[in-house]
């Protein structure tokens, strides 16, 4: 058993000096980044405070014995002529509504699922095709359905299993949510935490514990040099030579998978080096289970992201300081190990993520001033750490109330007008030709016009999720 329930507090470190409270939800205080005693690195002072905490990926599945409903019996007749007479030179993608939401059909399926629905606002549907539907009966995997994160931070975390079923529950015939067999297939919780204008520091990321089995490299410096020797064994023999390889002993192989598989691994395995850190990750994406600490801020710049800062705003960012996500992915084959399976439950899950949480920030991961080679468990939590550990115990506001495409409409404007200039530019006969700036613009007008008779505007906006 990994995690305690809720009611019985989460397992924290058994040492006195690294227990934590829990159960009495904190504003976090001021704190000071703490850099590594052991190499003498000094860091000033800054004020860490969570912006925002919650499940930011969030993939289940649903089914059982229970019948597909009517609706998607009469739908699936549609779908099926729809993809056996799609041309996808001429034809447009059918689009359906589902709870009030648009999604655009995709005219094949998707490995054991006959067909694939998409919203980029909600999520990603597939569905079992209804001929066959006995035969996912007993996996209980029916529906599979990937919801996006800008749909999950508009929902409360006490109404998020309810709007969930409700999406889940048009695709079988009328039963109470509890029997719709919602299992957490992947879910990714995250707090989000100022930290003044700097990421952490490279001494902070080399400083922590975590009990990831995969360690890319861990050294001093970015530089590894190989002897001759090992530049040898490393290419290997000749094809035409293969008897200088050796084969190691089956007994001491087993040893050597053992001790990886029971290993603590100590810092980062991998950290990505730019000018400045950004990114440090521990695990791989391939595990059942990995964790990763990153540069937020340019995260959202980069992706044009504008539904996240307003809800940092909301939770007192003051528009300078550099956000850091701690970020833990997690699969099912890992949630069952938590309290003997009960957490693959959605609503078990949304019920215990602050149990989750506090596992994985003491158990799984966590930061620390200086490790302590001879006795690992005694190495002093950070403080920076500590307000990461408190985070889903911090009240904060993580629902978006209304969302802003200003900033999306006005690229995309300018964007559209710099084409056109350029369109100008290349077609006029000479430096006077004034004229054609006229016709341009009259094209224009007449091409948006009929864009919008014809419905095209109304499909783009279906394929937004604006509809």
């Amino acid at each position: 058993m990994l995690v305690q329930k809720k009611g019985a507090g989460a397992v924290t470190p058994t040492p006195s000096n690294t227990k934590h409270k829990e159960g009495t939800p904190v504003v976090s205080p001021i704190i000071a980044l703490s850099g590594s005693q052991s190499i003498g690195s000094s860091v000033s002072p800054v004020e860490n405070k969570v912006v925002l905490t919650g499940i930011d990926t969030l993939v289940v599945t649903a089914g059982g014995a229970l019948a597909p409903s009517q609706w998607l019996i009469e739908q699936q007749h549609i779908w099926n002529e729809y993809q056996s007479d799609f041309d996808y030179a001429t034809d447009e993608l059918l689009s359906t509504e589902i709870n009030g939401c648009w999604f655009q059909i995709r005219p094949y399926g998707l490995k054991q699922y006959k067909f694939v629905l998409d919203n980029p606002e909600v999520g990603h549907i597939r569905i079992w095709n209804i001929n066959k539907w006995s035969s996912a009966v007993p996996s209980q995997q029916h529906i599979y359905f990937d919801f996006r994160s800008s749909w999950l931070h508009q929902q409360s975390v006490s109404e998020l299993f309810n709007k969930i079923a409700e999406f889940v529950g048009v695709f079988f015939e009328s039963v109470d949510s509890q029997q719709l067999n919602i299992k957490v297939s992947r879910a990714d919780l995250h707090c989000d935490t100022t930290n003044g204008n700097t990421f952490l520091t490279e001494s902070q990321i080399k400083n922590t514990i975590t009990r990831s089995k995969y360690r890319n490299y861990f050294v001093e410096d970015d530089v590894i040099s190989l002897t001759e020797s090992e530049r040898e064994n490393l290419i290997g023999a000749p094809y035409y030579n293969k008897g200088t390889q050796k084969l190691i002993d089956v007994s001491l192989w087993n040893k050597v998978i053992q001790i990886v598989e029971n290993q603590m691994s100590i810092g980062a395995d991998n950290i990505v080096h730019k000018r400045e850190i950004e990114t440090a990750y521990f695990g791989k994406k391939t595990n059942d289970v990995w964790g990763k600490v990153y540069d937020k801020t340019k995260c959202v710049k980069v992706k044009n992201d504008l539904d996240t800062p307003l809800l940092w705003l909301e939770n007192g960012w003051n528009e300078t300081d550099r956000i850091i996500r701690t970020e833990f992915s997690m699969r099912r084959s890992f949630i069952k190990e938590m309290d003997g399976g009960d957490y693959v439950r959605l609503d078990e899950f949304i019920n215990n993520m602050s149990s989750i949480w506090n596992w994985m920030t003491t158990k799984w991961m966590r930061m620390v001033d200086e490790v302590k080679k001879n006795n690992i468990q005694l190495s002093q939590v950070s403080k920076f750490w500590k307000c990461i550990q408190e985070s889903f115990n911090a009240p904060t506001k993580n629902v978006i109330r209304r969302r802003n495409y200003e900033g999306k409409f006005q690229q995309v404007f300018k964007q559209g007008i710099g084409c056109i200039k350029q369109a100008i530019a290349l077609g006029m006969n000479n430096n006077d030709d004034d004229g054609f700036t006229d016709v341009i613009t009259s094209s224009v007008k007449q091409v948006l016009t009929s864009s919008y008779h014809n419905g095209e505007i109304l499909q783009r906006r279906l394929v937004l999720g604006l509809v």
